[in-house]
């Protein structure tokens, strides 16, 4: 795929070093202090076998900061903002040049966004660490079976025998027989796995879980949710769902993906996975009608990505997919629309470069689980999906296996992770 093209603008400086905010953001979340940041006991967010924390380059801090709506006006735009020290006129003049012509106070109003959503970038790390620890200390899960421990060993993997994801869950109470027949074949060898539904441009479906195993997953987020406890939502342009790793599930998690969601996704999508994947942002999207009703076309920061539906007394709120694009401003590129909507337990994947959106919610609540898969091998040699950049990586693929982090990501202490001096050439 082409890279994504970004207006002309100056170099990025160093956000690590920033100390003058031009906008000072209100968090909900308690903010965690220096020490909370350097040293926590109880969950490991650095793995084996995934990497959980979300950063993954340094435009993660600069690029792709979205406003929905400004003073009661729809905007459905990214905007760009190298450092909290850009001034708004620069904003505009320099590095937004290209946006419609706002009014004076809706132009200040979506600079006001862009700043509190880089700043809450910038404390995203630290917050990550501090609210999984107050999960860890103080949630009573509702299925216990969910939250294994993360020292528990990896069975392994053998089509004769699906192993359980965990203890209590075995594999025939969690998937269904299709999907573990598409499952089997690829832990086989092959490359096109019986009994996935081609849908759309390298979109697959299949039936995953269970509908019991989907109300299971629906009643513990329900139930976390009525906790009040720390958490952060999966992105800024989706407001009422949850990290899973965050609030416990990423142990979890691992498993299901090493075990079952990795090889199926690895024998469709070689191209993206061939060499593996060191990471994943697993989440939980969320919509109502008193909250997010739908979300904007967008690409993901994935390679591949992992969609299951977990509801179905809702109307409306279909994903709309379109076509393969890295793209600045996706949604004035969007073509060839096709509508999916399915039951629960029903799971689509594609490459995270297919351009989707989630159409207006009309009636219920709707819930889907995902999954983004990142590869370092396949972004050393192709740069990050956002900006197309291998420069600023801050990730990298370490000889005999595993990674290394090469850049520090702000909030992020370094040393848990081996450094590395040497980078192939952008």
């Amino acid at each position: 795929m082409p890279p994504r093209k970004r207006p002309a603008a100056s170099s990025v400086r160093n956000l690590a070093v920033q100390k003058k905010p031009a906008a000072k953001a209100k968090s909900p979340q308690k903010k965690p202090s220096a020490d909370c940041r350097s040293a926590l006991p109880g969950p490991n967010l650095l793995g084996p076998p995934y990497r959980w924390l979300l950063p993954d380059c340094r435009c993660f801090y600069t690029e792709n900061l979205y406003v929905k709506t400004s003073l009661g006006e729809f905007i459905d735009r990214y905007f760009r903002l190298p450092s909290l020290e850009t001034e708004e006129e620069d904003f505009w003049n320099e590095f937004n040049i290209d946006a419609p012509p706002y009014k004076d106070a809706v132009k200040r109003d979506i600079f006001q966004q862009v700043v509190k959503e880089s700043t809450r970038r910038m404390q995203l790390s630290a917050q990550y660490r501090y609210n999984s620890e107050q999960c860890f200390k103080l949630y009573k899960p509702l299925h216990k079976e969910l939250f294994p421990s993360h020292e528990l060993p990896m069975p392994a993997i053998s089509e004769d025998e699906p192993p359980d994801v965990a203890p209590g869950l075995p594999a025939q109470d969690i998937f269904t027989p299709e999907f573990l027949a598409a499952w089997k074949d690829a832990v086989k060898g092959s490359k096109a796995p019986a009994g996935l539904k081609h849908v759309h441009n390298e979109c697959f479906q299949v039936a995953i879980f269970h509908k019991q195993f989907c109300a299971k997953i629906v009643a513990e987020i329900e139930h976390f949710k009525k906790q009040h406890l720390p958490h952060q939502f999966p992105n800024n342009m989706n407001r009422g769902g949850c990290i899973l790793n965050e609030i416990g599930l990423g142990p979890f998690m691992d498993r299901l993906i090493h075990l079952y969601l990795g090889p199926l996704c690895k024998a469709v999508y070689g191209r993206f996975l061939d060499e593996g994947f060191e990471a994943h942002h697993s989440f939980i999207v969320s919509y109502s009608m008193g909250g997010d009703r739908g979300l904007g076309v967008h690409d993901d920061n994935s390679e591949v990505t992992i969609n299951i539906a977990l509801r179905d007394d809702f109307e409306g709120a279909s994903l709309a997919l379109y076509q393969h694009a890295r793209t600045a401003h996706p949604q004035l590129e969007a073509q060839g629309k096709f509508l999916w909507k399915v039951g629960a337990g029903t799971m689509l994947f594609h490459p995270g470069e297919m351009l989707h959106e989630v159409l207006p919610l009309e009636k219920g609540d709707r819930m889907g689980l995902i999954v983004w898969l990142r590869s370092n091998n396949y972004r050393s040699k192709n740069g990050c999906p956002l900006c197309s950049k291998t420069t600023d990586l801050m990730y990298a693929p370490q000889d005999g296996g595993g990674e290394f982090r090469r850049l520090v990501s702000v909030g992020l202490p370094f040393d848990p992770v081996k450094r590395g001096s040497h980078w192939p050439a952008a």
